[in-house]
């Protein structure tokens, strides 16, 4: 058996580290498929982030340089205007 240090053995110490590791790779794919997921709105349907979630439509706004809301409406403006 290996040396323990205040009654924990190295063993105990590897598998602790191998939970925790796994768990931090789980909550950087799961932070990862988040951000995905929240750009996907800020693209596709940014009018409706933009009355839903104004702060993070900012922050998006600011992180990607565009304004797609603005965007939006105005390619909605000019499709009525052509009817």
């Amino acid at each position: 058996m290996l040396r323990k240090v205040r009654g924990v053995s190295l063993d105990e110490v590897n598998q602790a580290g191998e939970t925790l590791g796994s768990k931090m790779v789980k909550a950087r794919n799961s932070l990862r498929a988040a951000v995905v997921q929240v750009s996907s709105v800020f693209f596709d349907r940014p009018l409706r982030m933009k009355r839903e979630y104004p702060d993070l439509y900012v922050v998006l706004s600011e992180y990607y340089r565009q304004d797609t809301a603005e965007r939006q409406h105005l390619q909605q403006q000019s499709a009525s205007e052509l009817k």
